[in-house]
């Protein structure tokens, strides 16, 4: 094999040997719309979401693991640039039992990938 072919297959392989790490960079801030939801009625608690993307282009998911509907669950984000999403909150199940002030972590990623963001934000549950 000469040198050529030698030094070409080298490069592959460091190529391939490289992991290729795409990471999730949202700039994320929030204000509470609405804060309080009433366990009885349909009204959900609502947040805009300032939400800048620093990586590249993308399609997202916001998710968590409370017991909330969350409307809308995907958005889609190009690099450089920014959004507002207002998020509404709906508890379901169990959590319409649920009475108090309640820390609830929103979660962002992007589609078919495992790296989160998270944004920890407060809702109150009060029943009638």
């Amino acid at each position: 094999m000469d040198t050529k072919n030698l030094g070409f297959l080298l490069i592959l392989a460091i190529f391939f040997c490289l992991p290729l790490v795409s990471s999730i960079d949202l700039d994320i801030n929030y204000k509470p719309i609405q804060d309080t939801v009433i366990n009885d009625g349909d009204n959900p608690g609502i947040f805009e979401f300032s939400v800048t993307n620093n990586g590249p282009s993308g399609n997202f998911e916001i998710y968590t693991f409370e017991r909330f509907i969350l409307e809308p669950e995907k958005f889609s984000l190009d690099n450089g640039k920014s959004t507002r999403i207002f998020l509404k909150l709906y508890p379901e199940g169990s959590m319409k039992k649920n009475v108090g002030h309640l820390e609830v972590p929103i979660f962002f990623r992007e589609d078919g990938k495992s790296e989160t963001q998270q944004q920890n934000i407060f809702i109150e549950l009060v029943s009638f």
